[in-house]
């Protein structure tokens, strides 16, 4: 079976998590000081964690269940503590993405400096999970895509075409949504309920700058070219042109694979994603503050 974690770069992503996990305490410390509080991680993250079993009582939590579950042990910590390792986690997980596509210096630098990535650090959202699938054994990387599907979903595609067993490929998401149906019932129905209700009172409106469904024939375009030139960059630009909602900082993944694939590409995409963050901030300043 393929295996998306074994690539010509391993060592050097061994070196990697050997620093990340050194420099951990002091750049958790850092954003426990520094970061400003986390409108998704406070809204959101941190009282669904509070309430795993039941996340879809918090209003605004709108992930899978076991997202919540995923995060019960950060509320021994203070609140303050947990926002600080989860900004930790999207930095490394970002920085391994990078490392794994076999990025250089400019690509790093190019992502972190980024408007999206700097945007999830400050949001808190739980982007990390998604893009660690990247770095798993593509079984597994297609159960935790699960998690936050509109980052990169159609990657799967390309693994499933990539892998022997397509039954034994398919063995842990399967797994994952069943047992996820015994613990928190039809949790599918619940999920879009909040995200109607959402929709209802033009909470989410300003910040969805998914491209749906105007895009969805580049969307099938770009899915066919992933399946045929079995590419996982394409299959998330993919992902990012039929889903119904992207905030903007879950374009970080994107942006790290294409950075690490093609720095020259990236600079215009740095470019001009600063450009639009920019402009969204004046029209959410203008119109909706």
């Amino acid at each position: 079976m393929a295996n998306s974690s074994i690539t010509p770069h391993s060592a050097s992503i061994k070196k990697l998590i050997l620093a990340l996990c050194i420099v951990s305490p002091l750049v958790i410390f850092a954003f426990a000081i520094y970061l400003p509080p986390a409108s998704d991680f406070i809204d959101s993250f941190w009282p669904a964690a509070h309430h795993p079993f039941d996340p879809y009582s918090v209003s605004k939590f709108l992930n899978p269940p076991w997202v919540a579950l995923l995060l019960y042990p950060l509320t021994f910590l203070s609140e303050r503590v947990a926002q600080a390792i989860i900004a930790y986690l999207n930095l490394s997980v970002t920085l391994l993405l990078i490392a794994r596509y076999g990025g250089n210096r400019w690509s790093f630098l190019l992502t972190l400096t980024s408007a999206p990535f700097l945007s999830l650090l400050v949001n808190g959202n739980m982007d990390w999970l998604p893009m660690a699938a990247f770095l798993l054994p593509t079984q597994w990387g297609l159960a935790v895509l699960l998690s936050k599907p509109q980052v990169g979903l159609m990657a799967g595609l390309v693994w499933l075409k990539q892998v022997k067993r397509k039954d034994l490929f398919l063995i842990p998401a399967v797994c994952l949504l069943l047992v996820s149906f015994l613990v928190w019932g039809n949790w599918v129905v619940d999920m879009f309920q909040q995200v109607n209700l959402l929709n209802s009172r033009s909470v989410v409106g300003p910040w969805n700058i998914a491209p749906f469904p105007w895009l969805i024939p580049v969307g099938a375009w770009l899915l066919y070219q992933s399946w045929k030139r079995e590419d996982v960059l394409i299959a998330i630009a993919a992902t990012l042109c039929l889903t119904p909602y992207i905030a903007f900082y879950s374009l970080t993944a994107f942006l790290a694979v294409l950075s690490a694939r093609n720095p020259r590409a990236a600079v215009i995409a740095w470019i001009v994603l600063w450009t639009f963050f920019l402009a969204q901030r004046w029209i959410v300043l203008r119109f909706y503050v």
